[in-house]
Formats: structure tokens, C-alpha cells, sequence
């Protein structure tokens, strides 16, 4: 993680937002690295998790946090694929591009 955490540093210093997403025990690596460009300093605009194995706090630093969680027997590919269109547009609105590919930066409210 650390190649990582530089890399989002220097991309964070170069002016682009830190969108961090994982899956699984990606989930858990995911808020791991939040945590890390916390203790920098370092904003991250948008957490995704998505069926994360472990349950972790989010850090201060994420403006904008998802959590998609199957329940019961549910197959966690399926529920991941029926957000997948919020997942695109969260992703592409924290990112500041939208459909059109032009800046469309949006704040998220604490």
C-alpha cells in the first residue's frame, strides 16, 4: 500500500480528487488507505466498499462514504450490479466528470 498512498498523495498535490473503491477484503485495504491519507492530511472525496468482509470506521477525512453490504443469501456480484448506475454517477460526479467529459465538479456536504 504504500507505492499507493504516495501515488494518491502526489495526484491529491497535482490537484485531481481521491476516489478509493474496493471490494471484499479490498473493502477493508480501501479503509486502510483512507486512514493513511488521513494521518497526511489528504481528502479523499469518495469511498466505495463494496461487500467488504470486515466492518471498519470511516475515517474524518472522507467527504463521501458507500457501503453496499449484500443481506441474507443474496449474491453479493448481484447486489453490487444493481447499484451500479449510482455507482458510476457517485463516482463520476466526486471525479468532476460527468456524461459530457467536461469538469462538473460537485461538493459534498459534510
Amino acid at each position: 500500500m504504500g507505492d499507493a498512498h504516495r501515488q494518491a498523495i502526489r495526484a491529491y498535490k497535482a490537484g485531481h480528487p481521491i476516489i478509493i473503491v474496493g471490494h471484499s477484503a479490498g473493502g477493508a485495504a480501501a479503509r486502510a488507505m483512507a486512514a493513511r491519507l488521513d494521518n497526511a492530511s489528504i481528502p479523499v472525496r469518495l469511498l466505495v466498499t463494496l461487500a467488504p468482509w470486515t466492518e471498519l470506521k470511516v475515517p474524518p477525512n472522507v467527504q463521501r462514504s458507500i457501503n453496499i453490504v449484500p443481506t441474507g443469501y443474496e449474491n453479493h456480484f448481484t447486489v453490487i450490479l444493481a447499484h451500479e448506475r449510482e455507482l458510476i454517477r457517485y463516482v463520476t460526479a466526486a471525479a468532476g466528470v460527468g456524461p459530457t467529459g467536461k469538469d462538473q465538479t460537485r461538493h459534498a456536504a459534510h
